[in-house]
């Protein structure tokens, strides 16, 4: 009955961290050691960028699920209770942190300081898989910008070296090396930006406002959902979205859209497609590959640059 029980437990460990750790060594015995939980995978990548191999970095969000609208269970919030640090996004992503009991001390809201840098929507409701939600209050995908995203590493940082003093030299050594990745991310954007100005660009979700707004290019947002056929209304609001088909249009979408959206919009409304991942929580698969933060955005760029006119 004790190798049961000892198993069941670890089977429910696995289950928690499979979304964000590729270590199968994530058990209940390793999870004793000091560890930080993160929210979401962007925060998982900053804190396994900064602490290296001083610690392990947990995240209980489980796989397929938008961390906007996750509500941790009560294991899940176990994995952040019992942590060393605990990294959230802030900016709204958590909503579920109004009623949970988290130790404040221990606690890093990565863009408490950001204040004006936030984007705030006004309220607007929209249907969306077969229901309705509403968009109001401060959009959480700041890890978008490259700056903000350095901006929380830097939070991050500050807690990491509270949390592990003895890591001092290898977190301010890996913060450096981080710095200059999401410089270059940066620099990047920087380059398409121009080009983007001269496109009428369209999104599938409001999920690019903050690099819209860091390098100056006009985005609308609609709320289509990629796994879903158009409908006569959403077609019909494209249309007016898209406007002249004398000017270049690209529409990005979070994930792939069906094969037949894709095909209908070149068709009916000259309206190419582009997927541009918001890294929010990647597939198992990608992980499991390789795959990480930083060659997703590439990646993202990369496709984004081949797309726009010259």
């Amino acid at each position: 009955m004790r190798n049961v029980r000892r198993s069941t437990l670890s089977l429910l460990l696995l289950s928690l961290c499979a979304a964000c750790s590729r270590e199968a060594e994530e058990t209940p015995a390793n999870a004793s050691s000091p560890y930080v939980a993160t929210s979401l995978y962007p925060l998982r990548y900053l804190a396994q960028r900064l602490i290296g191999d001083g610690a392990r970095v947990l995240c209980p969000l489980p796989p397929d699920v938008d961390p906007l609208h996750w509500q941790p269970d009560r294991s899940a919030l176990q994995v952040f209770a019992e942590a060393s640090l605990i990294a959230l996004n802030g900016a709204g992503v958590e909503g579920w942190r109004a009623t949970a009991s988290l130790p404040l001390s221990r606690t890093v809201d990565t863009t408490e300081k950001l204040g004006a840098e936030l984007v705030r929507f006004e309220a607007e409701t929209h249907s969306h898989g077969g229901g309705e939600h509403t968009h109001e209050g401060v959009d959480g995908h700041t890890w978008l910008d490259p700056r903000l995203l350095l901006a929380q590493a830097e939070a991050l940082r500050a807690g990491l070296l509270r949390a592990f003093p003895a890591q001092h030299a290898a977190i301010q050594r890996n913060f450096a090396a981080l710095e200059s990745d999401l410089t270059a991310l940066d620099q990047r954007w920087r380059g398409i930006a121009p080009r983007l100005r001269r496109v009428n660009l369209l999104a599938s979700h409001p999920a690019y406002n903050y690099p819209s707004k860091r390098y100056e290019f006009l985005i609308t947002n609609l709320d289509l959902d990629p796994e879903r056929e158009l409908g006569a209304g959403e077609l019909a609001a494209l249309g007016v979205a898209r406007g002249e088909r004398e000017v270049p249009a690209l529409l990005l979408w979070e994930s792939e859209p069906l094969a037949a959206t894709r095909e209908k919009l070149e068709r009916e409304l000259g309206l190419p497609s582009l997927v541009f991942s918001p890294c929010e929580n990647p597939p198992r698969a990608e992980l499991d590959a390789g795959v990480d933060f930083l060659s997703l955005m590439r990646r993202n760029l990369d496709l984004l640059d081949a797309a726009l006119p010259r």
